[in-house]
């Protein structure tokens, strides 16, 4: 930015008229050229005297460190502006991949029709000992994943009376007996 430009961006800065791309430029210039400092040095003491002229008040400012803290809290939250840009860009890209990684699995599931041949299950659980033999997968399949006709049942299982215990039997009588009463 040059100094023709930087000084007539002074009044927008002090009335907080200026864009986040505008005031960042601004600042590293102001900061930089020690001649537009002054200039807004000037306009904010001007700017400041006439703001404090309608107040009858007899305090002295110090404008100058008043200036300086103005323009920190203005850097800052020009950082704290781009941070978040940062921030929310990584997010959405984080969000774009995980988009493109489920179409990209449930793709492969309405090939095969088994989850268990898809790519990101067998990274996730699969064990290929012979080729990294140090290797863990980072979880245990879900038993809800399990074919039917494997280890696990499906479905609800049903208790036959005898089974139930003593204390249960105990309990369904206590019951019954307090519907009585």
């Amino acid at each position: 930015m040059d100094c023709k430009t930087a000084q007539s961006l002074v009044i927008p800065y002090i009335n907080k008229q200026l864009s986040d791309e505008d005031m960042e430029a601004f600042l590293k210039h102001i900061q930089s050229c020690k001649e537009c400092y002054e200039e807004l040095e000037i306009y904010y003491t001007v700017h400041f005297a006439l703001q404090k002229l309608d107040q009858d008040d007899k305090a002295s400012y110090n404008i100058q460190k008043m200036l300086k803290e103005n323009l920190h809290h203005a850097e800052s939250r020009v950082m704290q502006r781009r941070i978040l840009h940062y921030l929310s860009s990584g997010v959405m890209l984080v969000a774009e991949l995980f988009l493109v990684l489920m179409l990209f699995t449930q793709a492969e599931l309405l090939q095969s029709g088994d989850i268990r041949q898809s790519t990101v299950y067998r990274v996730i659980y699969e064990r290929p000992e012979e080729e990294y033999p140090h290797y863990r997968p980072l979880r245990e399949p879900p038993k809800l994943w399990q074919p039917i006709g494997e280890e696990e049942p499906t479905g609800p299982v049903f208790l036959e009376e005898d089974s139930l215990g003593e204390e249960a039997e105990r309990m369904s009588e206590e019951a019954s007996e307090e519907r009585d009463e």
